[in-house]
């Protein structure tokens, strides 16, 4: 799937999500997740987050 261009949030444990996205927009999506969750305890290390 991710070879042509699709994910599925099902997989987000192995799914190598942070390779389809640059490294300052990888950057605000952590920043925004460490807010939103900062003890870390939502879908811990899903996503790569």
């Amino acid at each position: 799937m991710h070879q042509f261009g699709g994910i599925h949030f099902q997989i987000g444990k192995v799914y190598p999500y942070d390779q389809d996205h640059n490294p300052p927009h990888w950057a605000a999506l952590k920043a925004l997740k460490a807010q939103l969750d900062p003890k870390g305890i939502l879908n811990p290390g899903n996503l790569g987050l």
